[in-house]
């Protein structure tokens, strides 16, 4: 049976933003919800604001929890199903933040123990509320909760312990909704955290520098030099056919094009990042357990980086340069039975030089993809053993 998209909105009420859970008003609530109702979307996302709930670690606000159901209430009455987060401690760039848990309380809420007892009641206590409301269908832990780090220290496993106990606590207080996690991935790429040997002014990440090997490796190839000769200079569109500015045919002893025969020093350098991608390929195969170790396995994504690791190894050592390094320096090459070899295997990946430079290209970019949707939990990484 076809699946059928859903349409909504995460809600941000139109008088008093945010701060309108202090002064709740159901009238305005049930106004905006008949708008969106009318442009046909069928849920909400909504965000009650932690330290409105829960000011103190040990009180939990029933006139906050009896807002919160009256806002499902006014959903229901307006056709829309109801996703609620928890924990906004960050919030459309705003944090938003107990007093328990700063100045001279401040505790990291991904660590302190005192921290998460509260954090445990909350979630279990408001989880329970609204999952009696049935036009509920998902809770959320919270909202970007990823953006409180670093001001609240953490590691992978602390967090993850974090994300995994809150989870169960959402659980076992809603068995009949979905039980959600959501961060920033924003968080680990800002620009704030690149090196310090990075100028401000640049308008890029430090990630974008390691660009400049591999596309310059590509940029000088042979192959690539004589598609981009004829495709888009015309220069010379093939070996009979005359110059089409009349002149004669230079090749590549001037400036700018003599520049290109730095591709013979770019293929060390292209060699290099072989070992580190392959060295990838291995760690792709460390499979993260329960005790905190690891063990071999593979999975989509293991096979998708090797089969990369290939096909830029076929590119590289077919390359002309790698072919002069092995062997194409010797008078006769004949006399030396592994330089012969090692130029034979070269020259035999040379012959496909033009399908796995495209290949490769593609699948570096495909690759890229692969790691990026995977990181912000759009796609899943399938383990096949």
């Amino acid at each position: 049976m076809p699946s059928v998209p859903r349409f909504g909105a995460n809600y941000v009420p139109s008088s008093g933003w945010f701060y309108s859970w202090l002064d709740y008003d159901g009238a305005a609530v049930r106004r905006d919800f008949a708008d969106l109702a009318a442009i046909g979307l069928d849920h909400v996302r909504v965000f009650p604001v932690w330290p409105w709930i829960q000011p103190n670690r040990a009180i939990i606000r029933e006139r906050a929890i009896a807002d919160l159901l009256d806002t499902i209430d006014a959903a229901a009455e307006h056709g829309l199903s109801v996703a609620v987060d928890l924990i906004q401690g960050h919030l459309s760039s705003f944090d938003f933040l107990p007093s328990w848990v700063l100045t001279w309380h401040k505790s990291s809420l991904f660590e302190d123990s005192t921290v998460r007892d509260g954090l445990t009641a909350y979630v279990d206590v408001v989880a329970r509320a609204v999952a009696a409301k049935p036009n509920v269908f998902a809770i959320t832990l919270g909202n970007e909760v990823n953006n409180l780090w670093p001001d609240s220290p953490t590691t992978p496993e602390a967090s993850t312990a974090w994300a995994q106990d809150l989870l169960a606590t959402l659980k076992k207080a809603a068995p009949g909704v979905l039980a959600l996690h959501s961060i920033f991935d924003d968080a680990w790429y800002k620009g704030d955290l690149r090196p310090e040997w990075l100028p401000g002014w640049a308008p890029f990440s430090a990630g974008f520098l390691i660009l400049a090997f591999p596309g310059l490796f590509r940029f000088t190839c042979y192959y690539y030099r004589g598609a981009y000769y004829k495709g888009f200079w015309a220069d010379p569109p093939s070996c009979s056919v005359g110059e089409p500015r009349g002149t004669s045919y230079w090749g590549e002893r001037w400036l700018p094009l003599v520049l290109h025969n730095v591709h013979r020093y770019f293929v060390y350098i292209a060699v290099l990042f072989l070992f580190i991608l392959a060295y990838d390929v291995y760690l792709a195969t460390q499979w993260p357990t329960a005790d905190g170790g690891t063990q071999f396995g593979v999975g989509v994504g293991t096979l998708l980086l090797a089969v990369n690791v290939v096909l830029l190894t076929s590119y590289t050592l077919g390359c002309h340069s790698i072919r002069h390094i092995v062997g194409g320096f010797k008078d006769e090459i004949s006399k030396s039975s592994l330089s012969s070899a090692c130029y034979n295997c070269s020259s035999a990946l040379n012959y496909k030089h033009q399908l796995f430079a495209w290949c490769s290209l593609f699948s570096v970019m495909f690759s890229d993809v692969y790691i990026r949707m995977c990181s912000m939990g759009i796609w899943t990484d399938f383990r096949i053993f």
